[in-house]
């Protein structure tokens, strides 16, 4: 049995890849969820001038 539970890990490691060693904490998660809060603010709040939208040099 404990043979097909360490394949069954395996498996389940390839789909949802690397786990995280240890759970956030409570502050690193609102740390993150700010940061990501304020790009998408910054990334919404500059609008795309022409010339960078092209994708030239």
């Amino acid at each position: 049995m404990r043979v097909l539970f360490r394949r069954a890990q395996r498996r389940r490691r390839q789909i949802h890849g690397p786990t995280r060693r240890r759970p956030l904490r409570p502050w690193q998660v609102r740390e993150i969820d700010q940061i990501r809060y304020a790009l998408r603010r910054w990334q919404s709040e500059r609008p795309r001038k022409r010339d960078e939208r092209g994708g030239g040099r």
